[in-house]
């Protein structure tokens, strides 16, 4: 039976598709996998209907999906697949000549969130802006925001999405409408007003028979669940659903296994890492998104088969020695760390996926 979505957990990803699969899982979707670059690009045919990337290195995704990935997503869009990309992901498809990038211009929505001439150090945090050919990306605001979506009023977080300009030819489904005590400003205050508020936060446009859907903000956040309800609504998918397959877990079942020993040890570890941060491509990894992303094992492994429990903790351990030999001033060593990590939760969730639609 076809799969209705593939969710880009691939090279570039961020933590953020955990997320995703929290809200999917919570509402009893099944139908679902997360895959890497290679894998994602060859399921968009006949074998899902809505693709979604998420958060992440947008360089970096780009690259890994390279012209024959963005020319196999191009034409699934345009035979009527749908496209949703959130943060990361809703750069891509904008208008641009980044060679990386160029290949997946599918929307005319420019953006207004950068700049030419912006001074930067050696030291500025990609959190602030990343370079964007002779100019740069910058971010005004970072975390929770308010926004309004038709009669809809929502907070959720953002985190490096675009601020998209007024489209001509684009439907604006949602915009920025205000700021919280938890926004964090990262410019002057006034300034950030001028470049965020009443812009568009989430756009929808159509390409030949499929329709694409650009958010800015993470509406899939587990922390904000009226925007869970509205990200659902606007992917038009359903809430609810058979609870008894999709409740996650606790990890007690498996307390005594090596794989909860593996989870474990891993986790001390990275939590002896708080403070410290790690530039991976144009992206700051630190021990909290490791964590999320161990989180995201800990809380199904409960569930899994037997059989893949020792393989899987034999992975984890593998991974605490890698870290454990690994200066951490060396970003390919902990590049390497992180891909070995994002490929253990990858499968570990699929696995919990797989249980949930009856092995399709």
């Amino acid at each position: 039976m076809p799969l209705k979505l593939v969710v880009y957990a691939g090279t570039g990803s961020s933590h953020s598709w955990t997320w995703l699969a929290d809200l999917l899982e919570a509402n009893a979707f099944g139908d679902v996998r997360f895959l890497d670059e290679h894998s994602f690009a060859q399921s968009l045919s006949d074998q899902c209907s809505i693709a979604i990337i998420s958060g992440g290195d947008a360089y970096a995704i780009a690259s890994a999906l390279s012209k024959d990935g963005f020319a196999r997503l191009e034409r699934f869009i345009r035979s009527g697949g749908g496209y949703v990309g959130i943060c990361a992901g809703a750069y891509l498809p904008l208008p641009t000549s980044v060679p990386s990038m160029s290949e997946f211009n599918l929307c005319s929505t420019k953006i207004e969130n950068i700049v030419q001439g912006l001074p930067t150090s050696e030291s500025e945090s990609p959190r602030l802006s990343v370079g964007y050919c002779d100019r740069r990306i910058i971010h005004p605001v970072r975390g929770e925001v308010l926004l309004s979506c038709g009669d809809v009023s929502v907070k959720a977080p953002v985190y490096g999405g675009p601020i998209f300009r007024e489209p001509s030819d684009e439907r604006v489904m949602g915009r920025f409408s205000g700021f919280t005590e938890k926004t964090e400003m990262q410019i002057d205050a006034q300034s950030a007003k001028e470049i965020v508020l009443g812009r568009p936060a989430v756009i929808e446009t159509q390409h030949g028979k499929g329709r694409m859907l650009l958010l800015s903000p993470h509406l899939e956040h587990p922390l904000y669940p009226e925007a869970n309800l509205l990200f659902m609504g606007l992917l038009r998918l359903p809430v609810g659903g058979d609870q008894s397959t999709a409740v996650t877990q606790p990890a007690a079942d498996s307390s005594k296994g090596e794989l909860s020993r593996a989870v474990s040890d891993l986790a001390v570890l990275l939590h002896g890492l708080e403070g410290r941060s790690f530039v991976i491509g144009n992206k700051i990894w630190d021990s909290e998104r490791f964590l999320v992303l161990l989180e995201a094992v800990r809380k199904r492994f409960a569930s899994l088969p037997g059989d893949v429990e020792d393989g899987l903790a034999a992975r984890l351990h593998s991974i605490r020695m890698s870290l454990l030999d690994t200066p951490l001033d060396a970003s390919e060593s902990i590049d390497a760390v992180l891909d070995s990590l994002m490929c253990v939760t990858r499968d570990c969730v699929n696995l919990r996926f797989e249980h949930m639609s009856g092995g399709r």
